[in-house]
Formats: C-alpha cells, structure tokens, sequence
C-alpha cells in the first residue's frame, strides 16, 4: 500500500498524524502477510498428519466382553450378543416392544440352532443341526407342542411329519435315496393302518387292521394288479392276482402252509359279457 502524500501547507501536527497512521498500516499489512503465511503452513502440517494418521491408524485385533447391544433412538434394546449360561453363545433381535423374536447360535450341547418366536416370546419354528449331521425343521403351537417335523438324516432318508394335539405322529411321509417314498396315516398308538408307498418299483396301498393283519393292493406292471389279505397270527392268506395275459389266479394258504389255488388261464366274453369259452 502506498503512503499518502502529506498535505500541503497543512499544519505540522497533521501531517505527523499522517505519517504514523501510514506506519501502522504498513506494519499491520506485513503482519497479516507474515501470519497468512504461517496459518497456511500450519494447515498445511496438520493435513499430512491427519492422512498419514489414517494410513497408520491400527484397529484392535481383538475385543472381549460378555454382551452387545444394539439400542435405538429411545436406548431400547433391538440386538444382543451374549451368552446364555456359560457356554451357549446367541445373537438375539428384539421388535419395537422389546419382545425376543429372532435367535440364532450355539446351544450347550455344540448345536447350531434358529429360531423364530411368536409375540409371547416363544419359540414358533426352530432350524437345528444336530451332531451326527441330521438337519431338521420343527414347527411348534402356541402352546409349546410340537406339530410338524420336517428333516434329512445323514443316511439319505428324508421325511415329514405331522404330529395330533396330543403330541403323537398322526402322518408321516418318507423318502429314502433308493427312490422309495411311503405316506402312513397312524393311529394314537403311532401304529400305522393305512400306507401307500412305493417298494421295487411297485405300487402299494395298505390297510391295516389288528395282530398284524392287512388287506394290501399291488400294482407291479400293466396289467398285474394284485390283492392280498394278510393275518400274520393265523397263517392265513389270500391272494387274487390278474396276470399279465388277462387271466387271474386266487390263492389260498393255511397256517400249515397248505395251498389252494383255483383261477383261469383262458378265457372270452360275448357281447353280453358271459363268458363263451375258457381253457
């Protein structure tokens, strides 16, 4: 900044007046030029401390407690990571009324498990898995009771289950990795009194009566139907088959193991349905 001209014929006092306000404006402009260069090498410093800081910065390998939270806004609990005695770790969510509903880890027994909780806190669904590799679902009433199974063994044997109020098996359906597949209706004694299933490559259905005894359609091959009444404690059986050719053959057995058989191997009907000739 340029210093002002004093003014002419202008009394002594003033132009001294002048003259210092002309210094100081100098020495301030040099000032703040001195300081501006110091406040930008200041700025200057503390950058490259910050972003050397931030490549350098080491985050802890490890942290040990006993619980999380996770809280909201209202510091309501909504998460939790904690133990559950000594040794069964769980990650538990909470909805807007502090109710459990969704947890899942490790029970004490070192298995795996999940589970979904109704608004009474307990528990609705649970996914496990246990030790010896056999997964499963199960889906329990408001009531604790547990209502359907549905799960794989390691050996390849699946099956779903359905269980009564009273917490006994009423269905079960089952398929092995050989391909056969069965459904059994069951009775309060878990006794199974109807089946239909799949054996050999063979269709059943099986009604099953008490001591063992049952009435058992067959159907092999087109054409091969076949019916058998079975009772295990008398000996006793029946057998009516429809063979391949269109002839059918019944058989009978005692408990000595005496055979009857009566049948046709031949055989043509008229218009009226009566038979004509048979051999």
């Amino acid at each position: 900044m340029a210093v002002p001209p004093p003014v002419p014929g202008g009394p002594p006092d003033e132009r001294k007046l002048v003259e210092s306000l002309s210094r100081r404006v100098e020495r301030l402009e040099r000032e703040n030029r001195r300081w501006g260069m110091v406040g930008g090498i200041l700025l200057a410093v503390v950058a490259l401390v910050i972003i050397k800081g931030g490549r350098e910065t080491k985050i802890e390998g490890e942290v040990r407690a006993n619980k999380f939270t996770l809280v909201d806004s209202s510091g309501h609990p909504r998460a939790e990571l904690m133990l559950v005695g000594d040794a069964a770790p769980r990650l538990a969510f909470f909805d807007r009324e502090q109710r459990l509903r969704v947890a899942v880890g490790v029970t004490e027994k070192n298995l795996p498990v999940f589970s979904l909780a109704g608004t009474d806190e307990k528990d609705r669904l649970r996914a496990s898995l246990a030790n010896d590799g056999t997964a499963s679902f199960v889906i329990v009433d408001p009531r604790g009771r547990t209502r359907a199974w549905l799960g794989a063994e390691p050996e390849g044997l699946a099956g779903l289950t359905l269980y009564g109020l009273d917490g006994k098996p009423v269905v079960a359906l089952t398929g092995a990795r050989t391909g056969q597949a069965g459904l059994s209706f069951l009775d309060r004694g878990a006794v199974e009194r109807v089946g239909l299933g799949m054996k050999d490559g063979i269709g059943l259905l099986k009604l099953a009566g008490g001591a063992d005894s049952s009435l058992q359609l067959a159907g092999g091959g087109p054409g091969a139907p076949s019916l058998s009444l079975v009772d295990k404690e008398r000996g006793v059986r029946a057998d009516l088959m429809i063979l391949s050719e269109g002839s059918f053959a019944l058989t009978l057995r005692d408990k000595k193991g005496n055979v009857a058989r009566a049948g046709t191997t031949r055989w043509l009907l008229g218009r009226d349905q009566t038979i004509t000739w048979s051999a």
